[in-house]
């Protein structure tokens, strides 16, 4: 009385990564293990550089990068787990686990944003002296590996799990300017408190970005309609189909920040519904982003319980 799209076999494979996609995955793994060693060694120097100098401004960019740190570490798990093809037990892989990593990284962001406010509220009211030679030597290095991490991540055709990355080394060069703002005030204008009002700057940036990637991973987990398709639109295209008179059980989520699912029933009085779901699945793949749909026909007044 009904059909589907694909066959079970199809299935497992429209869920897997296409040869092109390993290809990026690999590269990508590349580019993310290098700028996290860049990233996690200059890391190390500005731990040191920011108790040498009592800079709670340099603390602050290295517990920045340790976020970034975090994040390129989740980015790296999630494209090696994306590649393990789905089983009997896992029928979408382990892709999902993507939402869930960003989840906890979100998580330790905020409570590292909260924990540097906490320091530089303590040190408003006497900021300490600070070796501003120091600080501006360790922040002009910090602006110098953030460049060449942001250009070894943006010279090939940036994926999602790249762009992430990409986005969090910019906030780290942006931490690193503050940082050497705050150098030139202390060298030149003895303004020690420079040092705790670029923190909370940089307690800002990170809390902003963890929150936008809170709200990302959330939505992946409770299996919301992405923001970068209209359910609508998507739902009116449908109806738009001649022979369709209805759309109903659409849903739209997100498996991994790049696969989009969609299921649908269309209720149609046609016998020929195998080319009524060609023409469908078509539509949906020229005019959307989705990377895998379940389109299932149905005659009118047909129900699941049937």
């Amino acid at each position: 009385m009904h059909s589907h799209s694909h066959n079970h076999k199809d299935h497992h494979h429209s869920i897997e990564l296409s040869e092109e996609e390993l290809k990026s995955n690999s590269e990508s793994r590349k580019r993310i293990i290098y700028v996290l060693l860049l990233t996690f060694s200059f890391m190390i120097a500005e731990v040191v550089g920011g108790i040498m100098s009592n800079s709670l401004a340099l603390l602050s960019d290295a517990a920045h990068m340790m976020g970034d740190s975090t994040a390129l570490l989740i980015s790296l798990g999630s494209l090696y787990l994306a590649k393990i093809p789905p089983s009997s037990k896992n029928t979408f892989g382990y892709q999902k686990v993507e939402s869930l990593a960003g989840l906890a990284n979100s998580v330790l962001l905020i409570v590292m944003a909260g924990n540097i406010v906490y320091h530089a509220f303590e040190r408003l009211s006497a900021p300490p002296d600070i070796k501003g030679e120091m600080l501006l030597i360790v922040a002009v290095l910090g602006l110098l590996v953030n460049i060449g991490a942001a250009f070894i991540l943006s010279s090939q055709k940036q994926g999602l799990a790249l762009k992430a990355a990409f986005l969090h080394v910019l906030g780290d060069a942006i931490s690193s300017v503050g940082a050497i703002i705050a150098g030139l005030l202390v060298i030149y204008k003895s303004l020690y408190i420079a040092d705790v009002v670029i923190s909370f700057i940089v307690a800002g940036i990170i809390l902003y970005s963890s929150l936008g990637l809170l709200k990302v991973s959330v939505s992946m987990i409770l299996q919301a309609v992405p923001d970068e398709v209209d359910v609508n639109s998507i739902e009116q295209d449908l109806l738009n189909i001649e022979s369709v008179e209805q759309v109903h059980d659409l849903h739209i989520w997100k498996l991994s920040q790049n696969k989009i699912i969609l299921t649908v029933h269309l209720v149609s009085q046609i016998d020929h519904r195998d080319s009524l779901m060609l023409e469908a699945k078509n539509m949906l793949k020229e005019k959307y982003p989705i990377s895998h749909s379940t389109i299932q026909v149905e005659p009118p007044g047909w129900s699941d319980s049937d």
